[in-house]
């Protein structure tokens, strides 16, 4: 009987254990290109500052993809290059169908965009609500964990300034741990006495409550 009841507490206190943490910043790094994600919670709780790092030619792109799983088909992406003349950020959708590459969204939800290109090395910045005003579907919030993919090295075509072609990828991946932003009330809200806790503190909580169980459990039998 004590045996059963200590591998049911055993599952519990993995299970608490297990579940992620958020963060309000933090980077993501790959080997390839020496690529780096990197990212900042405002202090509003709303807006996150991206920055996307990449040793890459002059001729071609870096993004990073925001998903609700690990493939790139219905991915949120941003993209951007510098080919040390011309510039461009862009909010673009990776679709089901993918041979013509990602598409420009109509609705641009990112802001504060900017490029700097030193030598091979391209970063691009850019800052993105949470929770996005676009409701078309081509966007993927971030008040929930998502899965950060990344990719560069396809070519970049300018045209008096403006972006007329993206060529297909050289380097792709997605890292394993996923992006979870610890999502604060705006200023228009107040939080309760009754606030339920963080997803932390609740597994510290369940953790306390449940080794006590155990350790009563045991003393009785």
């Amino acid at each position: 009987m004590i045996t059963l009841i200590s591998a049911v507490i055993f599952c519990f206190l993995t299970s608490a254990l297990a579940q992620q943490t958020c963060s309000t910043e933090g980077q993501f790094t790959a080997a390839a290109g020496y690529y780096v994600f990197s990212w900042s919670l405002q202090s509003n709780g709303m807006y996150v500052d991206c920055n996307v790092s990449v040793n890459t030619a002059n001729n071609t792109w870096v993004a990073v993809g925001f998903s609700e799983n690990q493939i790139m088909p219905d991915t949120d992406v941003i993209i951007g290059a510098n080919d040390g003349t011309d510039e461009f950020v862009d909010d673009r959708w990776n679709g089901a169908d993918r041979r013509a590459g990602p598409s420009l969204d109509p609705m641009q939800n990112i802001m504060d965009t900017s490029t700097i290109r030193d030598g091979n090395r391209l970063t691009i910045m850019f800052t993105r609500p949470l929770v996005s005003p676009d409701t078309s579907g081509r966007d993927e919030n971030l008040d929930v964990c998502r899965y950060v993919l990344w990719a560069f090295g396809g070519t970049t075509t300018f045209e008096n300034g403006d972006v007329t072609a993206l060529g297909g990828h050289s380097n792709r991946g997605v890292f394993p741990n996923q992006l979870c932003l610890c999502a604060t009330p705006t200023p228009t809200e107040t939080p309760t006495p009754t606030e339920t806790p963080t997803s932390s503190a609740a597994s510290v909580a369940n953790v306390a409550v449940l080794t006590f169980i155990f350790i009563f459990i045991a003393a009785i039998f």
